[in-house]
Order: C-alpha cells, then sequence, then structure tokens
C-alpha cells in the first residue's frame, strides 16, 4: 500500500502540482504569493502527505538508521568519496561539449529565489525537498523496483531523478539540449542511492540529499 500510494504521489507531484501552481494567478490573482513561497507550498503539500501516510515508513527508516549507526556513517563517506568523483568526470565531460549548451536553468531558478528571499529558499532547499524527494525517490522508486531487479532499480530512480529537475524547463523553452543538463545530476542521484542501499536507512540519503543542497548556500552571493 505504501509503495502504491507512492508512486500515485510521484505523478501528483511531478505532473499535476507544477500545472495547478501555473494557473494560480487565473485563481488567485489578488493574492499570488512569491515563486519561493510557491516552491515553500509545493514541498510542504507533498510533506503533509508524507506525514500522514508514511509516518511509519519514516520512522522504520530511522529506527535503521539508529540500529545500523556506524553502518550509516560509513555509507554516507563512501558516497560523498563517489559524488566527487563522477561529479568530477561530468564536469570535463561539459567541457568537451563546449560553451553553446544553454545555463543550466534549475541552478539559475534556485539562485534568483536565494537572492530575493534566501531564509525560506534555504528552508526549501535544505531541508524539505531533500526529505520529500528522498522519501518519493529512493523509497518508493528504487525500493520497490530493486525487489525485482536491482540495475533496473539503479537506471530508473537515477533518470526519473535527473530529469525530473530539468525536463519542465526543456518544455517550456522547446530546447532539448536542456535536457543535457540532466547528465548534472547523475553523479550526487548515484552516490546517494548508492548510501541508501549500503547503509539500509533511507535517512542516510536524506541527510546526504541535504548536505548536497546546503553545500551552495556556503558560497559568498555574487
Amino acid at each position: 500500500s505504501e509503495a502504491v500510494l507512492g508512486w500515485i504521489y510521484l505523478l501528483v507531484h511531478v505532473l499535476v502540482l507544477p500545472v495547478l501552481l501555473n494557473f494560480m494567478p487565473w485563481f488567485w490573482p489578488w493574492a499570488l504569493p512569491s515563486a519561493t513561497m510557491l516552491n515553500v507550498g509545493y514541498y510542504a503539500v507533498g510533506l503533509l502527505f508524507a506525514a500522514v501516510f508514511f509516518r511509519k515508513l519514516l520512522r522504520r527508516e530511522f529506527d535503521r538508521l539508529c540500529d545500523n549507526f556506524l553502518g550509516c556513517v560509513s555509507g554516507f563517506a563512501m558516497a560523498f568519496f563517489l559524488w566527487y568523483i563522477l561529479m568530477m568526470l561530468v564536469q570535463l565531460l561539459f567541457m568537451a561539449l563546449g560553451t553553446d549548451i544553454p545555463t543550466n536553468p534549475n541552478d539559475a531558478t534556485i539562485d534568483t529565489l536565494t537572492q530575493t528571499e534566501r531564509g525560506p529558499t534555504m528552508v526549501m532547499a535544505v531541508f524539505m525537498a531533500p526529505v520529500l524527494e528522498e522519501l518519493l525517490f529512493r523509497g518508493v522508486v528504487f525500493q520497490s523496483i530493486r525487489k525485482k531487479h536491482r540495475i533496473l532499480a539503479y537506471v530508473v530512480s537515477i533518470t526519473l531523478f535527473a530529469l525530473y529537475h530539468i525536463w519542465q524547463y526543456a518544455v517550456v523553452e522547446m530546447d532539448a539540449t536542456i535536457l543535457l543538463y540532466a547528465l548534472q545530476y547523475i553523479p550526487i542521484t548515484l552516490a546517494i542511492t548508492w548510501a541508501y542501499e549500503r547503509s539500509g536507512s533511507l535517512w542516510t540519503a536524506i541527510f546526504f540529499h541535504m548536505l548536497n543542497n546546503f553545500l551552495p548556500f556556503l558560497l559568498p552571493a555574487a
């Protein structure tokens, strides 16, 4: 039942909610929140859903973290090293592709939101998004497929997570080259997925995701 609910909400989260948010100016033009608060609300809906339907799963995963704390720390550290190596390889690939590829629009959006409302953006990116996204892409997608085929579980969860961050921009701009930026999400997604599988706790993946999203906020503002 958890897997079925998870797949259903994944479709709602990826396809339905963004469309509804885009139509908000038509229905509430007099009280339209900022882009940052729209994103906070987007993830707040998902976290509310998780609190109602997945609290037992999250509690089980936290118990596994506590029961295998050293194993989770070890998996976290090794995944960090794996992520760094893969990230360098992807950067070399993009350097070989040249400079004609447009800037990653998802990164540009986060930068813009950070400059206008840094606090809410940090809360959304560092705390809200990792919990919901890891619950859906690792706890639901990866784990449900892994029971039948381990490699396929990696491929599907990594591909969906990478495209999830980019596909809307490619559709809006009608520019397929934007999809190339999905490659940038493969290192972190592979590392997170591996950390989850090795540690046996979804919270290892969540904390790793939080760290990855927090690091850009340590850089000085442009």
